[in-house]
């Protein structure tokens, strides 16, 4: 088992330094592009659903940008991280999205991100849009 841990260890080490060794703007562009799907601005109404124990609220908001994994909202209301909520919206024509393709949707997300200072959130789509919906 040591031999295991030692092996983890060495390799862990091994990745750490050769990202430190790296320059310091490569290092940089690293480290900003860890998104999986490209966003989109936008200004798309939206309405998130909360569910609590006991109580159901729905908050009406809107999506600063979106992508296939996610949207980041603005709204008065800032709910619990890591919260399970459902967001429902209008697929846009643009993006991502098929053109021509306008279909309400219903998605189940996560609370990934909260920004109480600028009012907004992030949400993490359980699914990606484009693989649920398209």
């Amino acid at each position: 088992m040591n031999a295991v841990v030692s092996q983890v260890r060495r390799s862990i080490a091994g990745r750490v330094n050769r990202f430190l060794s790296r320059p310091k703007a490569r290092r940089e562009k690293i480290l900003q592009n860890r998104r999986r799907f490209q966003r989109f601005p936008c200004g798309l109404p939206v309405e998130v659903h909360l569910e609590t124990p006991g109580h159901l609220s729905i908050l009406n908001a809107t999506a600063r940008d979106i992508s296939n994994g996610g949207m980041r909202v603005e709204c008065a209301t800032i709910p619990a991280l890591m919260s399970a909520c459902y967001v429902s919206f209008q697929i846009p024509e643009w993006g991502p999205f098929k053109a021509g393709y306008r279909k309400q949707v219903m998605a189940q997300a996560r609370v990934q991100h909260c920004h109480p200072g600028g009012m907004s959130f992030g949400l993490a789509f359980l699914r990606p849009i484009s693989a649920a919906y398209m």
